[in-house]
């Protein structure tokens, strides 16, 4: 079995993804393969950003909206089941939206807390 790794910058656009997806079905096309990519460019940054603003009681919803933006965007491009897939990310966004009000009413971003986001 090949791990097949691919940071931020691959994952940074659309084309970039594009270009992951042709690196992993060839690969898979001759052995077992798993691959592991990072968030989306600048994507952790973001994260990292809002919990810090949730948690000194500072505006993130902005920075949500962005995270949020982006996902959506990729998935409308990347996926031919758009409906279905915008949905499961939707899903997915609306508990980092719940993990971010946590953040913000408690005032406090642990380390347990940075991990998840």
């Amino acid at each position: 079995m090949r791990v097949l790794k691919f940071g931020g910058t691959s994952v940074g656009s659309v084309d970039n993804i594009k270009q992951v997806i042709k690196i992993a079905k060839k690969a898979a096309a001759q052995e077992n393969i798993v691959v592991v990519v990072s968030a989306f460019g600048g994507v952790t940054d973001l994260l990292l950003t809002s919990g810090i603003a949730a948690s000194t009681k500072n505006e993130y919803t902005a920075l949500l909206q962005q995270i949020q933006d982006i996902h959506i965007d990729f998935t409308k491009s990347l996926t031919t089941k758009d409906a279905e897939a915008v949905a499961e990310v939707e899903s997915i966004l609306g508990e980092l939206k719940s993990l971010l009000e946590g953040i913000y009413l408690i005032n406090e971003l642990s380390p347990k807390t940075i991990d998840k986001l």
